[in-house]
C-alpha cells in the first residue's frame, strides 16, 4: 500500500491536466515508488504493486474527468448566451413557433371532438380525446377516419409531424443549429418558417374538414373542452388582421380553405 498521502489525488475534481500528469509519473521499468516496494526495486521490470497503484489513479482520473464534462454540460444547459438583435429575433421566433404548434395540437382535439356523436360508437375516441393520449400523428390518421383528406396533404403532414418532433425533441443537435453567427440565424429562421408554411395549410385543411364534417349534436363534456381550447387559442394571440375586422379575416380565411381543400365526410 502507497504511504499515506503519497498517491492520494487532491480533494477537488481532477482537472484533465492532472490527468496528463498521472500518465507522466507511470513509473519506468525497474522503478518501485510505493512503500511496499521501496528500496527493493526490481531492475527488470515495474513492479506489480506500483503498475496497480497507477492504473487505478489513472482509471479514477478518467472517470472524474467524464464526471466534470457532465456537470458542465449541466450547468452550461441553462446559461444564456449574450443577446443581439438578431438573436433577440430569433429566438423569439422560436418561442413563437413553439406556441403555433401547440396551438395546432389542440385545434386538431377541438376539431375532432366536435366530429364525435355522444354515442356508444364515438365513446371511446372521445374518452382518448378528452385524456389528450393521442399524438399528433394519432390525431391526424383519426381525423383521416372522419373524412377523405386531400391527396397532397399527407406529404405535408408527414414532413410538418417530422419536422415538429425534430424541433421540440432535437433543435440545438442540428449542426447547422447555431445563434452565435448571422449563417446559423438564418439556418434557424428558415427552419421555423418552414414548420410554418406547413402548419397554415394542414390548418387551412382542418377548417374544412371541420366544416364538412361537423357531428350534428356533442356531449356536453366535449363542448366544454372544445370552448376551452378556443378560448386560449385566442386569449394567447395578438393578431394582426391586415385592415380588416375580425369576422372580415376569419371568413375571408375560410373562403380560402373551402377553395383550396375538397374535404368530405366518410361513414363512420
Amino acid at each position: 500500500m502507497a504511504a499515506a498521502g503519497e498517491f492520494d489525488g487532491p480533494t477537488h475534481t481532477r482537472t484533465g491536466a492532472d490527468c496528463a500528469d498521472a500518465a507522466k509519473q507511470v513509473p519506468k521499468r525497474g522503478t518501485c515508488i510505493s512503500a511496499k516496494g521501496r528500496g527493493n526495486a526490481d531492475q527488470s521490470r515495474t513492479c506489480k504493486c506500483c503498475a496497480g497503484v497507477f492504473i487505478q489513479r489513472l482509471r479514477d482520473c478518467r472517470s472524474d474527468l467524464a464526471g466534470f464534462g457532465c456537470v458542465r454540460g449541466a450547468v452550461y444547459i441553462t446559461l444564456d448566451l449574450m443577446t443581439t438583435p438578431a438573436r433577440d429575433s430569433t429566438v423569439l421566433m422560436i418561442g413563437e413557433t413553439l406556441l403555433i404548434l401547440q396551438r395546432f395540437e389542440q385545434f386538431v382535439v377541438a376539431a375532432l371532438l366536435g366530429m364525435v356523436s355522444p354515442g356508444e360508437a364515438d365513446a371511446k375516441l372521445e374518452a382518448t380525446l378528452l385524456r389528450d393520449k393521442e399524438t399528433l400523428g394519432g390525431l391526424i390518421r383519426r381525423l383521416g377516419e372522419r373524412v377523405e383528406l386531400p391527396d397532397h396533404f399527407a406529404e405535408t403532414f408527414d414532413r410538418l409531424l417530422e419536422r415538429r418532433n425534430f424541433f421540440v425533441h432535437k433543435l440545438f443537435m442540428a449542426p447547422w443549429f447555431d445563434l452565435r453567427t448571422p449563417e446559423g440565424l438564418s439556418q434557424v429562421d428558415d427552419f421555423m418558417r418552414g414548420i410554418r408554411s406547413d402548419a397554415k395549410v394542414a390548418l387551412h385543411v382542418l377548417i374544412a374538414a371541420n366544416l364538412a364534417s361537423r357531428a350534428h349534436r356533442i356531449s356536453p363534456e366535449a363542448d366544454a373542452r372544445i370552448a376551452a381550447i378556443l378560448e386560449r387559442i385566442e386569449a394567447t394571440v395578438d393578431p394582426y388582421f391586415g385592415g380588416l375586422s375580425p369576422d372580415q379575416y376569419v371568413a375571408k380565411v375560410v373562403n380560402n380553405a373551402l377553395d383550396q381543400f375538397a374535404v368530405r365526410p366518410k361513414e363512420v
